[in-house]
């Protein structure tokens, strides 16, 4: 669910009373009214626009609700500094927007911090220009800020950087980030209930938690070092055994207990040191 939906979805079930449409019987023949006065009313023939809104007709009338092009606004429209805009049209005529102030998540700025002299920056963002001002304040010069961008336009400049040979890690909240987050080397969804539908990712982070994504790339690192310890163990663990084997000092009986042995000290090996560093790193 796209993050604006989400708040203006809060806003009406909050102060419009809305309550969750039950299911309607097989034949349909019962009416709405019959349901209760409070009951949500039905959607003929919605449609989604891909990164532009979404449109249905309800009680005989069409309504569009999304960007201002889409909704049938005129395309200077003047946004405020820290607003997003959701446009709502009904049969066509332009009739108002919600006005939502743009509230960045906590810890931003400190994540910003710590990872700029390990990372390149760049911000795809389906808004307005109206958020440029205040994201360049927030992020290193050399960042690459783009706005009004379409989930398309995001994976193919996903795709461009990884072919210019960078790796991508792409943090994403929506659906709208879905392909990027394919696309890219890494992908790490954020979402409020990590038990609803999130895009398909390599990771899923609570909203909560996300002032640990610093933490969570250093603990990434670590296991990355954890893992080639354990081959280089395992190598020469087998280059010993094998070794003495070729000597004949090495038993049958003996060789059989080893090998599974070998196994289980690679398994302990690397759940301890994993533990250890997860400890560390305060994330257990």
């Amino acid at each position: 669910i796209h993050p604006l939906s989400k708040v203006i979805c809060g806003f009406l079930s909050e102060n419009l009373s809305l309550k969750k449409l039950p299911a309607l019987p097989a034949d349909h023949s019962t009416s709405l009214k019959e349901m209760g006065e409070e009951a949500a009313v039905a959607v003929e023939q919605f449609t989604e626009t891909v990164g532009k809104g979404i449109s249905g007709v309800v009680n005989g009338h069409l309504i569009k609700i999304g960007s201002g092009k889409f909704a049938g606004f005129s395309s200077n429209n003047h946004h405020e500094a820290n607003e997003s805009r959701v446009y709502l049209s009904i049969d066509n005529v332009p009739r108002g927007y919600f006005s939502i102030t743009n509230v960045y998540r906590n810890g931003l700025e400190t994540i910003i911090h710590q990872l700029q002299h390990q990372y390149e920056f760049a911000v795809l963002s389906g808004d307005t220009e109206s958020e440029r001002v205040r994201l360049r304040k927030l992020f290193p010069r050399t960042t690459d800020l783009r706005f009004n961008l379409t989930p398309v336009d995001k994976l193919d400049i996903v795709r461009y950087f990884r072919s210019l040979g960078k790796r991508v890690l792409m943090v994403g909240d929506g659906l709208n980030d879905a392909g990027a987050l394919m696309q890219s080397n890494v992908g790490i969804a954020v979402t409020e209930d990590v038990a609803q539908f999130t895009p398909s990712s390599d990771a899923i982070l609570a909203g909560d938690s996300f002032s640990l994504l610093p933490t969570i790339l250093r603990f990434s690192k670590i296991s990355v070092g954890i893992v080639i310890t354990s081959f280089v163990f395992a190598f020469l663990y087998n280059l010993v055994g094998i070794y003495v084997a070729v000597q004949g000092a090495l038993s049958p009986v003996l060789a059989a207990i080893l090998m599974p042995a070998s196994s289980i000290t690679i398994v302990v090996l690397t759940t301890g040191l994993t533990h250890l560093f997860a400890k560390r790193e305060g994330l257990l």
